[in-house]
This record gives structure tokens, sequence and C-alpha cells, in this order.
């Protein structure tokens, strides 16, 4: 064997450290990897697995290695997170194009330009709303509010 190791350019402590090693067995990350998924029944994305490893063998494991180890084993998530929706109460009313993207005004209070902005706040819902004005390019006024839901 000195001789092969020789011919190779390799320290013999190298090969023997490459034959005893278990290529058959999965490491502890991996294993305890595969049991956090299956047991919450792969509803953990990479992070939550990660913080869960963390957590369960106490060392320091990279949330790179657990997202590539868990596209390797197919154990990715299967849940989608679900979108919120606001209510805002009343369908909107959409008004005809009357501007027909001539923006430019000759005098004060020809054309205005308003949006509302709805932020949920606990159980409230605050409306802030601003009012444009295209003679002097400045807000006219704004406006907010608190209304139960």
């Amino acid at each position: 064997m000195k001789e092969l190791c020789g011919l190779l350019e390799i320290p013999r402590s190298t090969y023997y450290r490459w034959k005893k090693k278990d290529w058959d067995t999965k490491d502890e990350v991996e294993q305890a990897m595969i049991v956090v998924c299956k047991k919450h029944k792969r509803r953990y994305g990479y992070r939550r697995v990660t913080d869960t490893l963390r957590k369960l063998l106490k060392a320091r494991i990279n949330h790179k290695r657990v997202l590539r180890l868990m596209k390797a084993n197919n154990l990715l998530s299967k849940a989608k997170r679900a979108k919120k929706v606001y209510l805002t109460g009343q369908e909107a009313i959409v008004a005809e194009n009357r501007i027909q993207r001539n923006f430019k005004a000759t005098a004060p209070n020809q054309k205005w330009f308003t949006d509302v902005l709805y932020l949920p706040f606990g159980d409230q819902m605050l409306y802030f709303s601003s009012i444009f004005d295209t003679f002097n390019a400045k807000l006219s006024a704004t406006k907010s509010a608190y209304d139960k839901i």
C-alpha cells in the first residue's frame, strides 16, 4: 500500500481514513432532518426545519445545507401560505376615463386625483385619502379616519 500511495502522491493516513469511512449510512443531520420532516408531514419549510435541527442536535447547521438535503431527499414542504384578503366593504366603482392622459390643468381645481390607502390597525381600519391638484402639483387635502370593520 505504501508504494501505491507514493505513486498517487497521497498520504497513507488519507487512504486509511477514506477506507474506514462508512459510505452507506446517512449522517446525523440528514437522519434527523428526515425524521423532523416526516413527523410534521412535510409542512415545515427548510428554515423551520433548520431551527428545529439546531434545537434538537444543539449544533451549528447551515440553512443552505438543510435546503440541499431536503431537495435531494424530496422533502420540500408542500403547503403554501394563504394570501391575506382585506375586506374593505363596498365593491370598487370605476368611473369613465374623462382625462384621456391629458394631465395638465390651466387653472386650480380643474383636475383632481385621489387615492385611498387602507391600513388594518388591530380591530379597526385606518383610511388615508389624499387629493392631488394637477395645476400646482401639490396635495390639496389629506384625511384620515378610524372606522370599525
